[in-house]
């Protein structure tokens, strides 16, 4: 089979939760198998109770011999918006200084994780994401057995983002991600992201909901273009019954409630 029509999987990896969608390539790319696996782990900042259930899962015969496009979860991602520098000279140089803006948030700890830059016009300061690079090696050393090849790496934000953005304004707005345990929202301009925040929340929804709705009014307060869209699990936006003009709940359609919220995610990464 040509490389081209290989088929490809698409791999959603979290602390409390594993979702695989295998994509039939071809002129109409359909899906051949979906798997939705729930982690039960009490400690979201570590991922071993995770890579137990997906090396479970890929002794399944369906999930071998194609392409991986791998998510990570927000719970361990980190982002940082990089300012242009002209005194930097090739791409090199630039993921050093974005290392280097990362380690002025968040320690020491950058040293340990891959990080990686967005593509963007000279001038114009870029999203700079660390994953850590213990958790890549191990997913890739899960998958090498199975024929398995990880062709690209995306956090959860940016992944949702991208699959979102036929439906997001052109002009400027607040993309959030919300899940079980974590919130990363970044603020889009038609240029670039101009912010970026991550965050842990904890597990009382109410109250989860009541500051995300607080934080749309002051968006709105702070800039003409504040309004906030969210991509969430469809029993969180369940939660939301009551309406708020400063938050948009991101729904694909009548057949969404049907459709596993990370199968959905996945599959709209083929869209």
């Amino acid at each position: 089979m040509s490389p081209l029509w290989r088929d490809e999987i698409g791999l959603y990896v979290a602390p409390r939760r594993i979702a695989l969608s295998r994509m039939k390539r071809g002129l109409r790319p359909t899906c051949a198998a979906e798997q939705n696996i729930v982690v039960e782990t009490r400690d979201t900042t570590q991922w071993e109770g995770a890579l137990e259930s997906l090396k479970t899962c890929l002794e399944d015969a369906a999930w071998r011999d194609a392409k991986v496009r791998l998510i990570i979860s927000d719970h361990w991602a980190r982002y940082a918006i990089v300012p242009w520098s002209d005194a930097l000279s090739d791409q090199a140089e630039r993921i050093q200084h974005a290392r280097y803006c990362m380690a002025t948030t968040y320690g020491d700890v950058v040293s340990q994780w891959t990080v990686t830059l967005s593509d963007g016009a000279p001038g114009l300061q870029q999203v700079a994401c660390a994953i850590p690079t213990e958790l890549l090696g191990r997913i890739e050393a899960l998958c090498e057995p199975h024929g398995l090849q990880v062709q690209s790496v995306q956090p959860q934000l940016i992944a949702a983002f991208n699959a979102w953005r036929r439906k997001l304004p052109h002009g400027g707005a607040w993309f959030v991600t919300l899940d079980e345990g974590s919130l990363a929202a970044a603020h889009f301009t038609p240029a670039n992201w101009d912010c970026v925040r991550s965050a842990r929340i904890g597990n009382d929804w109410e109250i989860e909901l009541k500051r995300l709705k607080t934080f749309g009014r002051l968006a709105r307060t702070q800039a003409e273009d504040g309004r906030v869209y969210v991509d969430a699990p469809q029993w969180l936006r369940e939660k939301a019954l009551d309406a708020d003009d400063a938050i948009v709940w991101l729904e694909d359609g009548a057949d969404s409630k049907a459709t596993p919220e990370r199968f959905a995610l996945l599959q709209r990464m083929y869209a």
